[in-house]
C-alpha cells in the first residue's frame, strides 16, 4: 500500500516550480479567452465565457466568436490552430493539476493517474519529470504571446 511521504522530496522545489509554472501559464491562456471574447463579441460574450465551467466550454465560445468574425480567412485559420493548441495544453494541465508525484526506484515522477483506471493495456504508463513541465510551461507562454499578438494586432496575419 502506498503512503504519503513523511519527508520532503529532494527535488520538491523543482516540482513546485514546474507545476506552478504550468498552472500560471495556463492562467494567461484563460485570461486571453476573456480578452478575445470581449474584443470579438463585447462584454456580454465575455461574461458568458466567465460563467462557463471548464475550459472546453470557454474554448467553444471563443472558437465560435472567431468563426463568426469578419476576419480574413488566414487570420481565422491561424487563430483556430492556436486555440486548438490551447485546448491540448488545457487537457494536459488537468493531468498536472490532479496527478501525484511519486517516488519509484529512487526517482520522483509525475504519474498520469488516468492510466491507472482499470486495465492500462499494452501501453506503458506515462511518467513526467519537472524538466518536461518547465518546457511545457515555456510552450504555453509562447502560445499566450502569439494569441495576444493576434487579438491586439491591426496588421494582417500571414
Amino acid at each position: 500500500m502506498t503512503t504519503l511521504a513523511k519527508v520532503s522530496l529532494p527535488d520538491e522545489e523543482a516540482w513546485l516550480k514546474a507545476i506552478g509554472k504550468v498552472i500560471w501559464c495556463m492562467g494567461q491562456i484563460e485570461y486571453l479567452i476573456y480578452d478575445w471574447c470581449n474584443k470579438l463579441g463585447g462584454v456580454a460574450l465575455r461574461d458568458t465565457a466567465i460563467n462557463k465551467t471548464g475550459f472546453r466550454g470557454r474554448y467553444d465560445i471563443v472558437v465560435a466568436a472567431v468563426e463568426r468574425s469578419g476576419w480574413p480567412d488566414n487570420k481565422k485559420m491561424k487563430s483556430l490552430i492556436l486555440w486548438n493548441k490551447a485546448k491540448c495544453f488545457a487537457n494536459f494541465r488537468n493531468k498536472v493539476a490532479h496527478a501525484p508525484v511519486v517516488v519509484v526506484k529512487g526517482v520522483s515522477i509525475l504519474l498520469d493517474v488516468r492510466q491507472l483506471r482499470g486495465s492500462i493495456g499494452p501501453k506503458p504508463v506515462r511518467v513526467y519529470r519537472p524538466e518536461f513541465l518547465e518546457l511545457l510551461a515555456h510552450k504555453i507562454q509562447t502560445l499566450a504571446r502569439q494569441l495576444d499578438v493576434i487579438i491586439n494586432s491591426t496588421e494582417p496575419i500571414v
